[in-house]
């Protein structure tokens, strides 16, 4: 009694072992074993230096910053969230598209840095630590067409990337401005990056290559310089600490995606309404063949199950519903184009290649 609180702050947790952070990805992310693996160690290293800077020590390593590049729907927002809980870090997400720079109308970085915020609810020390994570990253590359604004937003995100204090307004700068700290962030992004495969090829002879930790080797500076090509300032790519490709989802994993992490999602959502998605009668494997065919991957299995879940509200379901081959084809149908209620449009009709061009390769490459 009559203790100050802030003279006894609660221990901070011990940090975890990159095994058993893998391990913990692992048990939601399907098929990505390898970048599991490389993602828990670069997490690793930011709970300790995250550690030092609240012991005010600074060990001078810089902020984390990951690029992460495959095709649309094959889990990179899915692996970062799933990392950031296991981790114990806020995590925040912002699709790219929307950011401008300060000069013009629409979204920016202080945007999602608020978002930040907003998930580490309103702790901006803790929300310091947390990953911000930049959607359709790709859609941001300097390049032949591009709208003006585009080469400012990635100069924009550097002071942020190296660390730094500075105050952030919210959009359109009518929220209350909040002083925040990015040293200790953990920065990601993301994007299907079309073409960079060839370029990466051109220079090595593969497409997706793999190195591990160590001396820089020119290997990775063929990673770096194709980025750089693509169309980003050379600071941006000086302080990237990893670049990771992520295949395209073969069926199995996307057979047990959809029998998996993405249908608990969407019980643990209908379940606040008595009802329970159960699926039988090879379901899971429609489901599958369809997101296969039309690249959605599991952004397609999502959808599908969003127009199931859709229908069963709708229909005052309770209780078991048993989702067979037939509910899935029938969702599939309800989602093709010149139908209502096609889901949030968040999956493509069958045979409509939205993805990039990466090849099926499972290595990780690092940008050290």
């Amino acid at each position: 009694d009559g203790i100050d609180d802030e003279a006894h702050p609660p221990e901070a947790k011990p940090i975890p072992t990159a095994k058993k952070l893998q391990a913990m990805i692992a048990e939601k992310v399907i098929s990505l074993d390898e970048q599991a693996k490389a993602l828990s160690s670069l997490l690793v290293m930011h709970l300790a230096r995250g550690k030092m800077l609240r012991d005010g020590r600074d060990p001078g390593t810089g902020n984390q910053a990951a690029l992460l590049i495959g095709n649309s729907g094959c889990g990179k927002t899915w692996l970062m969230e799933v990392a950031a809980k296991a981790a114990g870090c806020p995590f925040a997400s912002m699709s790219a598209t929307a950011m401008t720079s300060e000069a013009y109308i629409g979204g920016k970085l202080d945007d999602l840095l608020k978002a930040l915020v907003t998930k580490a609810k309103g702790d901006v020390k803790a929300a310091r630590f947390g990953i911000a994570f930049a959607d359709e990253w790709d859609k941001k590359a300097f390049r032949h067409g591009r709208d003006v604004t585009t080469l400012a937003v990635q100069q924009e995100v550097l002071v942020p990337m190296q660390g730094a204090e500075f105050l952030i307004s919210g959009k359109r700068s009518i929220e209350r401005p909040v002083m925040f700290d990015s040293r200790g962030t953990f920065f990601a992004f993301a994007g299907a990056f079309n073409g960079l495969s060839e370029m990466v090829r051109k220079k090595t002879n593969r497409s997706c290559i793999g190195f591990s930790y160590g001396a820089k080797t020119r290997r990775q500076e063929y990673v770096i310089d194709a980025i750089r090509d693509y169309g980003y300032v050379r600071e941006f790519c000086n302080r990237l600490t990893a670049v990771m490709f992520l295949p395209d989802p073969c069926l199995g994993s996307l057979e047990r995606g959809a029998a998996g992490g993405v249908l608990d999602s969407f019980n643990a959502l209908v379940g606040e309404l008595g009802i329970v998605l159960f699926p039988h009668d090879g379901a899971t494997t429609r489901m599958a063949e369809y997101a296969l065919e039309s690249r959605t991957f599991y952004r397609g299995i999502k959808a599908v199950w969003w127009s199931i879940a859709e229908s069963a509200v709708a229909g005052g379901e309770k209780g078991t519903v048993l989702v067979g081959a037939a509910e899935v084809d029938a969702a599939i149908t309800k989602m093709s184009p010149g139908s209502a209620n096609c889901a949030g449009g968040k999956a493509a009709p069958v045979g409509d290649a939205t993805g990039g061009d990466l090849e099926p390769d499972s290595e990780t490459s690092f940008a050290g």
